[in-house]
């Protein structure tokens, strides 16, 4: 999400990624990675323009690597999550210094444990993992 380049595909694919998806919604990125797709030989992928919003497959993956503004992360945080299969890994970047303390208050979800935060220079990378918990249902709470 957020393909840029196409670099993380590429990295996705050497390490035995069968499907690929790479979007992003600028045009120039996604024409440059259909290319450094081909150049090295990561085709077939499903590559296309196009926003996380309006993103839809009956799927969930085993890793999701999204590199978007810190806002968008967020906005986009249950979406995210709901596409990425129990026990396997998110990976977001994009996250500004300035951003970082506001970003893991508001990406903190029971569903998903973070393991490892990275930082180079002034910038955030966070790796999680989905947890397998049971749906919470309704009426299965008591309050007094």
């Amino acid at each position: 999400v957020g393909t840029g380049s196409g670099i993380l595909s590429i990295i996705a694919h050497r390490y035995g990624a069968s499907q690929l998806y790479a979007i992003d919604i600028a045009k120039d990125a996604i024409k440059t990675a259909r290319s450094n797709l081909r150049i090295n030989q990561c085709l077939p992928a499903r590559v296309k323009a196009i926003s996380f919003d309006e993103f839809s497959v009956k799927k969930q993956f085993d890793f999701i690597a999204a590199n978007l503004f810190t806002e968008d992360l967020i906005r986009l945080k249950n979406k995210l999550i709901a596409y990425l299969r129990p026990g396997k890994y998110l990976a977001v970047s994009g996250i500004y210094r300035d951003n970082y303390a506001g970003f893991r208050k508001r990406f903190t979800d029971r569903r998903i444990k973070c393991l490892r935060v990275l930082v180079q220079k002034n910038w955030y990378a966070l790796l999680f993992t989905r947890r397998n918990l049971p749906p919470i249902q309704k009426d299965s709470f008591v309050t007094a």
